[in-house]
């Protein structure tokens, strides 16, 4: 994958995001040009959000008991138990500058890497076959219709990337929103720092399972 640029916390974010190295403020909490840190969050914590925005909507519950799930709580947890990610320290960004967005890495899941990524297991936000994707979906045109004026996605870190992990919808909303400099929200994100050796795919559960 590419490489997203981060600075140390003593640089000017908004003259160097594109240019300055990774580092760490402590070993726990990047820090990521583009992005304010605002605090830190748990896994649990995120769940919650989740929940608000999704166990509630029908399509939503089609789409968990389709799979053979009994509740939201449980479709959500198989879908992001490849992560671990309760051993994750999590910590919520505003998204200062959305241009960043263009390199954060789309949601690994097996949906998403069939009808969009061409088989890779995930694209930049900002990539040509993603964008082209976009233009026919009728989720991110009608977020693009009607965009969050307060959001939160969720994503990790891994190495040097940011990848999606909840949210793609919004983000490819708010991205090409931003590009036009159309978007007047606030966005946010919750980061994990994830250390293993490379990112597994989502939506695939336990074996057989399709989520």
């Amino acid at each position: 994958m590419g490489k997203l640029c981060y600075s140390p916390s003593d640089h000017n974010h908004k003259n160097e995001h594109m240019s300055s190295d990774h580092e760490y403020k402590d070993k726990d909490r990047p820090n990521i040009a583009g992005l304010e840190y605002k605090y830190k969050i748990t896994w649990q914590e995120i769940m919650a959000i989740w929940r608000v925005g999704e166990a509630t909507q029908q399509q939503w519950r089609e789409h968990w008991q389709e799979r053979g799930f009994g509740s939201w709580q449980q479709w959500r947890t198989a879908y992001a138990k490849p992560l671990d990610p309760q051993s994750m320290p999590w910590h919520v960004y505003e998204i200062k500058d959305l241009a960043v967005l263009s390199d954060m890495y789309g949601a690994p899941t097996k949906g998403w890497i069939d009808k969009c990524y061409q088989g890779k297991k995930t694209r930049k936000l900002g990539d040509r076959l993603v964008q082209e994707f976009v233009k026919e979906n009728e989720k991110v045109n009608a977020i693009t219709k009607n965009p969050p004026y307060q959001t939160m996605l969720t994503g990790i870190l891994h190495e040097k990337d940011i990848i999606l992990v909840e949210g793609m919808h919004r983000a490819l909303a708010i991205h090409n929103l931003a590009a036009d400099d159309r978007y007047d929200g606030n966005a946010t994100i919750a980061v994990g720092v994830y250390s293993g050796s490379s990112v597994p795919v989502l939506g695939t559960g336990d074996a057989g399972t399709r989520i």
